[in-house]
Parts: structure tokens; C-alpha cells; sequence
């Protein structure tokens, strides 16, 4: 996000007062102190009132305004507390945070700076401060409080603003919920709930002495005194925890609580607890509780952020109670009532339909003379906001309905006919007076929904090629999506009663006939099925005309996009100009029997095209970066190539119908979730011809099924994709190079790991390796069906002169990070810990960088804005964007087993890049030529790199010549194309055959890398030396002889790390 939409909002005057956590508000001062202030005193206008708090001994302990606790922050500041009532520095905790300590303190118990900005990944501290704020505090008064972000885990707007409706307390939403709630205003806003993590009514009524405290003016509302009593392990924040129960189950805890690492038990249990599955109290079992959701789902479903909050939600809000369904019939009444209502408005401003003289598209509107029902047709119609557009009547409409459809519709063209004629020999003569090359047939009722006709004109570009879409009742049932037909005559509606949204309905494919009202196709098409029939057809007009396009070569296609409700028809009456079988047989005696016998699940066989089932560990996401990016391309080599393609997630990510939508055609049929995926293969594998598993986790998830002999493999391949959807290769290699950076050295650990890793592969035909390096462990290993699939680029036009290098400005970190720990996470730590000193030692304060592609809310690298001078986040749509604009690129990663796509993508455009070894030996650059090396693990090395590139033109515009042309050679969609092709064509050939090994030596690692310089101290007894025949021999033999040493990578890994990391 650009900073100018991030802070555009903030009034302008507001940096010349200040912020507004420093000014004084006398109003909100006389509430707050009405119990210390004496009668005369509360007396005072505000400018004198101001001048007491100022001067009056008595009133230098309290706060200037509702957005500074002056209690609290001594209290919570030991250090000011002593500058202020032991050394006199400062007269009060005000002066101290106003004058120092906004930059680093918390001015009020309600707001933290470090959970607002991890909330909020578009703000960063630096750019706060560019974009002319104090602090993250200032930024949130000003802007975030009116956009409802959440200040504080215990404040969530979106939970204040329902608890205040539900009250009938009054609330502005201009003003804020932060502002309003502690403004005093109205006593009541201070007892409802602001979180699923504190309940203040029972809070209350649990404890009453806190309501005496509220009274007396020492505390504002429960929240307040929850969060600053000075006893916080007494009190429980609902029913829910128990702070005893919690403090005696865990002593763990208990002993940090003691030793002041948590305020509480429910400090802990919220930062850790949740996410450990920590019981909170005796009668919440949450690893029961958590058995019985469907993860992530069910969070999602419930807008909460982790299974407490669902636990609390789902106990203490109300059920709300189900909606009754709305009858078709009934739902009907309603759009005709609706279309009835409009007609008045209709006659004082007409809608005009201004066609052109060739029109994008021409339609055909086949009325039953229903005047209601024409304009429902033509309003939704003109509601597309598709302009040209040839609107031709079809119909036997009296001349009186027919002038009242004038009065309220301009720009149409009637055809009417005195004498009786077929719809079909209608249509027929109409031909000649149409004047699009592509045509829609609709029937009068026949509501087009929202984008519906952008929709259809986009399909309408591929040729020879018509269909529908999605046909809806009134209240949203399907009515057709699709119809099959068997050699009999019998045609059948595909997914009729299913609610709109089901995932049956939401694939695109080719169909047999459309029954409904709803057709589209060429001129040409319409031309040639109209003559297809011999005479004139005088029933199931849609049907036979969709067989006819069929039978003259056309491609009916099924749109789940294209979607339109039916106001004249239910499901009763739905398709009742149904034709007969033996008349059908008789209007396509040759055409018919190219069906099949019996109706099929779907597609009616129509759709032969051979199938690929892609599975992962959950489905990927456009956003996740360059992992994604690769995934994505590989699903459309298989569409260019003519292949259905099925994505499969075993577990639910982060993913829903709306992301799924945006990120996949709709031709690609998705799935998550499938945790029993024995079951499903079963119920898929007739249509699949080729497993795709991608990540070596997935193979071990699948490998069993496939091994079990379950499946009828004799006509399908495996192929097994290694590198994972979150970018790296074999966990084998990455803990190796963990080791390394450790300085431990264990070759035939590597080998052993990887050969538990891939138990599996032994069941692929094909294992597609990410780079030189992958596939020499690989062939180490036995494999010799090892091929390397390369990203594709499309280098841009690349400007070249000394402007260009002049122009740019700041290096780029464009490595996804997933989680904490991960091989993106430890580079980009390693970075700011241990390369940013000496850059900001040559650079002083010129100098800065930019954090691009995707990284996880999970991880928090805002914090590391303390010690690098990171300007803002680049957002992963805008990642093209700021490799426009930036210098230079870095990769710092120490252990990222897998090549780094971003790093192709910034060469493709003209930035170069610093890189470790390990990086430039995947890619297969040189030193100086294509990217300059950063070394293993030297941090003073990687930073004078990034000096010499970001200073030295000349090797500026050296090293990104060289890298474009590797990269427009090397990773070209030509040469992607042609391997892939390849890999396709050999899967299925005897032998199976892809690469054959090549003579590969000893696999024996170089120690190229330079130590880190840590303290760590090696534990090596004597190692008996062997010969080269006894070393082969030990791979399969114990680890070796030297005492293991933990794995330092800068940062913590998280407990979980080693188990979630399944999840590439």
C-alpha cells in the first residue's frame, strides 16, 4: 500500500496541533476527576482548568486527557516512576512520554504499538514517522480508530459496536470506538464487551467490589481495573479461566508468573496457552474441544482468531435463530413485486439501449407477451453497463403491452408475426436483422446477475464456441446447470435442488444441452443449427437448438460465472416443454447415437479429456509468493495442454470460496480439506490419469493409499514435485544446511534423512526436481527418473544508461516468509541482526530497505524495524512494482533448500542481486558475472557485496545485462514449455523413462562456506578412518560418532516448527 492511501486520511491541520494524545481536554478531565476535584475547581472554564492540572500540586498525578493513564504508566514504568517521585526529574509520567517516552512506552493500558502494528502490516514505524506522525499512538487516534482497527488484543471495535447496538447505547461511528469508549459520555458504554477475552458483566457481578471501586472514581469500568489492579492473579476475566486452576496445573507457569515474565496465568495463556491447547480451566477440555472443529474453517466462519474465542463466542452469544427458508414461489412474488414497484420511475426516465452499428453483442429476447417479465429481463440487462448492445424482441405481445413496454424501454427492436410461427422458424427469419457476430438467446423472465454479460462476451471470444451458465430459481436453488443427454433421447438437468454455491456447480466444463431459457453462441453457429434440422422444431425450442449447435461442430460450455435466476418458472414447472424421446431421436438420428447409453455423474462422457489430480499439503494461494507462482504455472500448462485439472488441499488452509475464485479458473475443480484421502482417490480415480504430489509431505500423506494396492494404477501415473508449495525442497536438505551453518558436517545424515523422506518414491514414474543441486542428491539416491522443470519469465524491455542506476533507490528482501523460523524467516533475521551494523556504518542513515512478496501475520518482522531502516512492506501484488523501483535485490537465506524464484523474477527485470552460495550454485551463476556471491554465513562479506553493487555502476550494469540473458535463455516459457511437453509424452510410454542418471561422483559436500562466528564448542571423539568402500557401506549404518550440536539460525525456532513444516 502506498503511503499516501495508508495516511492520505489524517486531517491535515492535525500535525500542526499535535497529537492528540497531547493536549489537554478539560470536558473529559471534569468526569474523570469528579470525585478529586473540589466544587471550586470544577468550577474553572477550561483554559483555567488547564492551568490547575499545570501548576496544582495535587493534580500533577492525574491525566491531561482520556488518552494517557498517568497512574498506570508510572505503575507500569518503574524507571519513570523514580524519575518522577524520588529524583524529580520530570514533574509527572505526561512530561516524560510526551517529551522521550512516546518512542518506546505505552501511554495508556488500552493501546500497544507493538500489537497495532503487527495487525496492521501496511504501517511500520518508519513510515509513521515519514508520513509526519509522533508514534504508532498518534497514527492510531488520527486514522486507525475511525477505519475500527484494533488497538489492543482486549479491543475489538467490530465486538464494542454490536455490544452497543444490542444495548441501544448510543454510538458515532465518525468518532471512533477507541475515543467514544473512554470518553465518559455515557457510563453505560464502559460495561459492555469489547473481546471474547474479557466479559465485564460478569466480571462485575462476580466481583463487587470492583463495581464500589468503579463508583468511587478510582476505575473507569471493569476493563480497566482488569487490566491495572495492582492484585491481577485474584481475578478470573470470565467463566471460562480460572487463574487458580491454571496457576496450580501448570507450575511451569506458575514459575514465570513468580518470576514476572507474565502479569497472570491468562497473560500466558493467551500469548501461548491457546495455541498449546492449555486447559484454562477444570470444565474446558480444549484439545476435546478442538477435536470436534473443522480448522481453519470454523475460525473463519466465526470472524475469531483462535479456538478460545470460538469457545467463548459459541457459550455466551446468543443463538441466533435459523431464517426460514424462502419457498421459490414466494421468492418469485417478491422480484416481480420489486420489478412492479420500479415501473413508475421506468416511465419518467426511460432506460435506453443505444446499439451500435456492429453491436458486441446482439440478443435475442423471446417474450411470452408478459410485460412485467420483459422489463425484469431488459432492467438486468441494462444493468450490466455493457453499452451497444442489439436488443431484438421475439414474441407475440398484444400492441397494447408493446406500447407500455415503449414507455418505460428505449433503442429496442420488435419482431412480431401476424400468423402463428414456430419459435424456431421465428428465429429464423429474424437472422437477416441481426447485426453482432455473437448472439444471446434469453427468455423473458430470465434475470441476468451482476457481471454476467462481461462474463459471457470474454467466453464468446473463444471460437466455435457457445454455452450457459448457472440458472437459479428465485430463491437461489438451481435449476439447470448444465443438461446431459443419453443415446435414448432422455436429457437430464444437471444439479437441480442444489443451493447455488455447492461445489458441484462450480466447475466449468463442456455440457450436452440446455433445457432453460439461457443460451449463447456465434452468428455463424446459430446460422448453420437453425439449418441443421430439416423443418421447422415446434417444441423444447432451447434443447434441440443446443443439440443442433453441438451437431454443427459448436462447444457448448457450462459457465458457473455466468449466472441468471429464472422469475417465470419453479422447479415444478422448470423445462415443461419437455420433448419426448422418440422425437428427439428422430430430429438427430445420426447424432444421438454418439451419446452414451446411460446418463453419467456430470459430464455425460463428454468430456474425454485425460485428467490430472494435483495434490498438496493445503490448496496454494496466488498470494504466497513465488512457490505459488510456480504451482500456478504448472496448472496452466496443463489446461494449455487440454488436461483437467483437479487441485487437492488434505487440510484447510487459509482459503475460502472467495479466494478459490480469484485464484483459480474456473475450469479447475478445488478441494480442501480432504483428510480422508484414501476414500476420495477411490471416488476420483476412474477420470485421473496422472497423481501429481507435490512436496515430499504429501507423498508420505498419499504414499500408503497408492501403495496399498487399493487403486487401479495400471493406466496412471505418479509424478512427484519435491520442491513443496512453500518453496523448499527436502526437508533433508534444509536441516542439513542447518547443520552447516552450525558448523556440523554429517553427509551421510543427509543421506539418511532423505532416503527416510522420500520412502515413497519408488511409486513415481517421474520425480521433478527444482535445480542441479536437487537432482544430483537425487541421482545420489538412486533415482534416475529425475527431470528439471524451470519457472518461466517474461523478461520487460530493460532501460540501460546511468540514469536508470541514478533513479533507483534501496535494496529489496523479496523472500515469502511462511512462519516463524522458516529458511525466508532466518535469512531475513540474520540480516537485520547480524549485516545491517556494518551497512549502516558506510551508509549512516541513506540507506534503506524494503521487505516484498508474502509473509505470514503469524510473524511479526515489524519488530525488527528497531534495527534496520525498513520502509514499509511491500504488499505481494505490488512486488513488480518495487522491483522497478529498487536498485538491488538480496537473498541472505543460509538454509533455503530450493531456488528462489523472486530472485529470477528481479533478474528478468533488471535488478541484481547479492546471494549466498548455496543460492548462486542452484541457479548455476557465477561469482561477478551474473550476481555478486555473499559467501555462507559472513555477514561482514554480504555487506560489503551489497556496497560494491549499490555504489559501482559499472558492475551495477554488468551483473544485470548477464542475469537478464541467463534468465531469457534459461527460464524462458518456451523451453518450459518444450520440457514439459516432454516429461508428459515419456510418463506414458514402456519403459517409463525421463532422464536417465548420469554418472554422478561421490556425493562429498566441499566446505566452501565460512563459519559463522559463534561461540560453540565441539564435542568429536576419535573417528576411525575407513576407506572409500567402507564409507558407501555406511550410509545405511549409524549416525556417526559425533555428539549432535542444536541448530543455530539466528532465530528461535517455534516448538512446533519441525512438525508444521509438513505443511509445504
Amino acid at each position: 500500500m502506498d503511503q499516501g492511501e495508508v495516511f492520505g486520511e489524517a486531517p491535515a491541520s492535525l500535525n500542526q496541533q499535535g497529537p492528540l494524545w497531547s493536549g489537554f481536554d478539560a470536558a473529559w478531565y471534569r468526569r474523570r476527576y469528579a470525585h478529586q476535584l473540589a466544587p471550586k475547581d470544577a468550577a474553572l472554564d477550561d483554559k483555567a482548568l488547564h492551568n490547575y492540572w499545570e501548576t496544582n500540586e495535587a493534580a500533577k498525578l492525574t491525566a491531561p486527557n482520556r488518552y494517557f493513564d498517568e497512574a498506570w504508566y508510572l505503575e507500569h514504568y518503574p524507571d519513570v516512576r523514580r524519575s518522577v517521585q524520588e529524583q524529580g526529574i520530570f514533574r509527572n509520567g505526561f512530561q516524560h512520554y510526551a517529551e522521550v517516552g512516546n518512542q518506546s512506552c505505552a501511554g495508556h493500558w488500552l493501546f500497544s504499538a507493538e500489537y497495532y502494528l503487527k495487525e496492521n502490516h501496511d504501517y511500520g514505524f518508519r513510515a509513521l514517522r515519514k508520513a509526519g506522525y509522533a508514534n504508532a499512538y498518534d497514527h492510531f487516534l488520527a486514522v486507525g480508530d475511525k477505519q475500527f482497527r484494533s488497538p489492543h488484543v482486549f479491543f475489538e471495535p467490530e465486538i464494542l459496536i454490536k455490544s452497543c447496538l444490542a444495548k441501544d447505547i448510543p454510538f458515532d461511528p465518525s468518532q471512533g470506538t477507541f475515543s467514544q469508549y473512554l470518553s465518559l459520555d455515557d457510563v453505560e458504554m464502559g460495561t459492555v464487551r469489547t473481546s471474547w477475552y474479557f466479559d465485564p458483566a460478569w466480571y462485575v457481578e462476580t466481583y463487587p467490589q470492583v463495581k464500589a471501586l468503579i463508583e468511587q472514581g478510582l476505575f473507569i469500568n471493569p476493563l480497566h481495573h482488569y487490566l491495572c489492579c495492582d492484585e491481577p492473579q485474584s481475578f478470573n476475566p470470565n467463566p471460562y479461566f480460572d487463574e487458580s486452576y491454571y496457576l496450580e496445573q501448570y507450575p511451569d507457569i506458575r514459575e514465570a508468573v513468580a518470576q514476572g515474565a507474565f502479569r497472570n496465568g491468562y497473560a500466558h495463556f493467551m500469548r501461548s496457552g491457546i495455541r498449546e491447547l492449555r486447559n484454562p480451566s477444570a470444565e474446558v477440555d480444549m484439545r476435546a474441544f478442538a477435536a470436534g472443529l473443522d480448522m481453519p474453517r470454523d475460525l473463519h466462519q466465526a470472524h475469531v482468531a483462535n479456538i478460545f474465542q470460538l469457545l467463548v463466542k459459541q457459550r455466551d452469544e446468543p443463538e441466533t435463530p435459523p431464517v426460514a427458508k424462502l419457498s421459490a414461489t414466494a421468492a418469485r412474488t417478491v422480484a416481480l413485486k420489486k420489478v412492479e414497484a420500479s415501473l413508475p420511475s421506468l416511465c419518467r426516465q426511460p432506460l435506453s439501449f443505444s446499439a451500435n452499428a456492429t453491436p458486441p453483442l446482439t440478443v435475442l429476447l423471446i417474450s411470452q407477451g408478459n410485460y412485467l417479465l420483459d422489463v425484469a429481463s431488459l432492467t438486468a440487462l441494462h444493468a450490466q453497463g455493457v453499452p451497444g448492445l442489439q436488443i431484438i424482441i421475439i414474441g407475440s405481445a398484444s400492441r397494447l403491452a408493446r406500447q407500455r413496454l415503449e414507455l418505460a424501454i428505449e433503442g429496442i427492436d420488435y419482431f412480431n408475426s401476424d400468423e402463428y410461427l414456430p419459435l424456431w422458424q421465428r428465429v429464423q427469419d429474424v437472422l437477416p436483422f441481426i447485426r453482432g457476430a455473437h448472439i444471446l438467446l434469453i427468455e423473458s423472465g430470465m434475470q441476468l446477475l451482476p457481471m454476467t454479460l462481461p462474463a459471457m462476451m470474454e467466453a464468446l471470444n473463444t471460437p466455435h464456441s457457445g454455452g450457459s451458465g448457472k440458472i437459479l430459481a428465485a430463491n437461489n436453488v438451481v435449476l439447470e446447470a448444465g443438461s446431459t443427454v443419453c443415446r435414448d433421447g432422455a436429457v437430464t438437468a444437471r444439479r437441480q435442488g442444489v443451493e447455488a454455491l455447492a461445489h458441484s456447480v462450480s466447475l466449468q466444463r463442456e455440457i450436452e444441452a440446455v433445457q432453460g431459457g439461457l443460451l449463447f453462441c456465434g452468428y455463424d453457429g446459430l446460422e448453420r443449427a437453425l439449418s441443421y434440422v430439416g423443418k421447422p422444431v415446434e417444441e423444447a425450442f432451447f434443447t434441440c437448438l443446443s443439440m443442433a449447435l453441438r451437431a454443427v461442430g459448436e462447444r457448448l460450455v457450462y459457465w458457473p460465472i455466468i449466472q441468471a435466476k429464472a422469475l417465470h418458472v419453479t422447479a415444478e414447472t422448470y423445462a415443461q416443454d419437455r420433448i419426448t424421446k422418440e422425437a428427439l431421436r428422430r430430429i438427430f438420428p445420426t447424432f444421438l447415437p454418439t451419446h452414451s447409453i446411460v446418463p453419467s455423474d456430470g459430464d455425460g462422457g463428454l468430456n474425454r479429456q485425460p485428467q490430472v489430480m494435483m495434490i498438496f499439503q493445503h490448496l496454494p494461494r496466488a498470494v504466497e509468493g513465488g512457490p505459488a507462482r510456480r504451482i500456478m504455472q504448472h496448472i496452466q500448462l496443463f489446461r494449455q495442454k487440454g488436461w483437467r485439472v483437479m487441485v487437492v488441499g488434505l487440510e484447510r488452509g487459509e482459503e475460502d470460496r472467495l479466494t478459490i475464485a480469484c485464484d483459480y479458473p474456473a475450469d479447475v475443480d478445488c478441494w480442501c480439506g480432504v483428510k480422508d484421502i484414501a476414500t476420495f482417490m477411490q471416488q476420483h480415480q476412474a477420470r485421473v490419469k496422472l497423481f501429481w504430489l507435490v512436496g515430499a509431505s504429501s507423498l508420505g500423506r498419499v504414499g500408503p493409499v497408492l501403495a496399498s494396492g487399493t487403486l487401479p494404477l495400471h493406466d496412471k501415473a505418479i509424478m512427484l514435485d519435491i520442491v513443496g508449495q512453500k518453496g523448499t525442497g527436502l526437508n533433508a536438505l534444509e536441516q542439513h544446511m542447518r547443520r552447516l551453518v552450525g558448523m556440523v558436517d554429517e553427509p551421510h545424515t543427509l543421506v539418511r534423512e532423505a532416503q527416510k523422506e522420500l520412502e515413497y518414491a519408488w511409486l513415481c514414474q517421474g520425480i521433478l526436481a527444482g535445480d542441479d543441486v536437487d537432482a544430483a542428491l537425487l541421482h545420489r539416491l538412486g533415482y534416475g527418473n529425475v527431470v528439471q522443470l524451470p519457472y518461466a519469465v517474461v523478461p520487460e524491455q530493460m532501460e540501460t544508461g546511468a540514469e536508470v542506476f541514478a533513479r533507483r533507490k534501496g535494496v529489496l528482501f523479496p523472500l515469502p516468509i511462511y512462519q516463524a523460523g522458516d529458511a525466508g524467516h532466518d535469512g531475513f533475521d540474520w540480516f537485520c541482526l547480524a549485516i545491517m551494523p556494518h551497512l549502516q556504518r558506510h551508509f549512516k542513515d541513506h540507506f534503506s530497505i524494503d521487505v516484498g512478496g508474502y509473509h505470514h501475520p503469524s510473524v511479526d518482522i515489524g519488530f525488527y524495524e528497531r534495527m534496520a531502516p525498513l520502509d514499509g512492506f511491500a504488499e505481494t501484488e505490488r512486488l513488480a512494482t518495487v522491483l522497478k523501483q529498487c536498485r538491488v535485490v538480496m537473498d541472505p537465506a543460509r538454509v533455503l533448500a530450493a531456488t528462489a524464484i523472486e530472485i529470477v523474477e528481479a533478474a528478468a527485470q533488471g535488478v541484481p542481486a547479492i546471494i549466498s552460495s548455496a543460492q548462486m550454485e542452484r541457479l548455476g551463476w557465477k561469482d561477478g558475472q551474473e550476481a555478486l556471491d555473499g559467501g555462507v554465513n559472513a555477514p561482514e562479506h554480504f555487506a560489503q557485496q551489497i556496497i560494491r553493487l549499490y555504489e559501482e555502476p559499472e558492475l551495477w550494469e554488468s551483473l544485470r545485462i548477464k542475469a537478464y540473458e541467463f534468465v531469457s535463455k534459461e527460464h524462458s516459457a518456451t523451453k518450459q514449455r518444450e520440457i514439459f511437453d516432454r516429461v508428459l509424452e515419456q510418463l506414458f510410454q514402456q519403459p517409463v523413462v525421463i532422464d536417465p542418471a548420469p554418472e554422478v561422483p561421490p556425493f562429498k559436500p566441499e566446505r566452501v562456506f565460512a563459519p559463522a562466528p559463534l561461540r560453540i564448542q565441539l564435542k568429536v571423539p576419535p573417528v576411525p578412518v575407513v576407506d572409500e568402500a567402507e564409507e558407501d557401506e555406511g550410509e545405511d549404518q549409524e549416525a556417526d560418532d559425533v555428539s549432535p550440536l542444536p541448530t543455530h539460525i539466528g532465530v528461535t525456532l517455534s516448538n512446533d516448527y519441525e512438525s508444521s513444516r509438513d505443511a509445504q
